[in-house]
């Protein structure tokens, strides 16, 4: 999304409102990261109540969905500020999240 804003020239009138720059980095970044910490509780509470996963200390898994929602939306926002377009973005992304998972978790050959 940060791209499109960019390309249809919505990032240039936001600067050009009274607000600072910042504020529209913080609004920015907000909503990427907003997002993440819903769906991560909606899985969370999903997994106990259908499936009785048990995830230990409460506060550390909390702490979980919203250190990968940061850090998420930090890659997410660094993407969309290097990438010129949408299919660039997506397949950096998906080779950056899918290809280390998939040579970890055991789908590397050996």
């Amino acid at each position: 999304m940060l791209i499109e804003t960019r390309r249809y020239g919505l990032s240039r009138r936001m600067y050009a409102t009274p607000m600072s720059g910042g504020r529209i980095l913080l609004g920015e970044a907000a909503g990427r990261v907003a997002v993440a910490p819903a769906q991560g509780l909606v899985i969370m509470l999903g997994s106990a109540l259908l499936f009785g996963v048990r995830r230990g200390d409460p506060l550390g898994a909390a702490a979980l969905p919203l250190a990968f929602s940061l850090v998420g939306g930090g890659a997410g926002m660094l993407l969309g500020a290097v990438m010129r377009t949408e299919q660039q973005a997506l397949s950096l992304g998906l080779l950056l999240g899918l290809g280390p998972g998939a040579a970890r978790g055991g789908c590397a050959p050996r």
